[in-house]
């Protein structure tokens, strides 16, 4: 099973961006948190975890996602550990995060 079925589901098409190859030609490739979007989920989380470890465990994850209980603010954090996916056609935190509160792109 792969990670796409496991996260989306059986078949579950994604859309493929090649962000990653456009950075190789020049500019800054970043990943932009959402705060509006984001419920705090943690799927981010888990498929950093897959991505390095090879196995869904938060505590393996570049990323680390906080909900205070008094607020209900929500924190996002990614460490200097994350590679961006490098290996991946876009990171993999991006491509299966469902309220689309992650984005991936280019800065010149």
């Amino acid at each position: 099973m792969t990670l796409r079925h496991s996260l989306r589901g059986e078949g579950a098409e994604t859309e493929d961006v090649t962000e990653m190859e456009k950075a190789a030609k020049g500019g800054t490739f970043k990943i932009v948190w959402d705060p509006k979007r984001c419920y705090g989920c943690r799927t981010c989380e888990l498929a950093c975890s897959f991505h390095r470890q090879g196995v869904y465990g938060p505590e393996s994850s570049s990323i680390r996602v906080t909900k205070s209980n008094q607020t209900g603010r929500i924190k996002w954090h990614r460490d200097f550990s994350c590679d961006s996916c490098g290996t991946e056609e876009m990171p993999l935190c991006v491509k299966y995060c469902f309220y689309d509160a992650l984005k991936a792109g280019v800065q010149p």
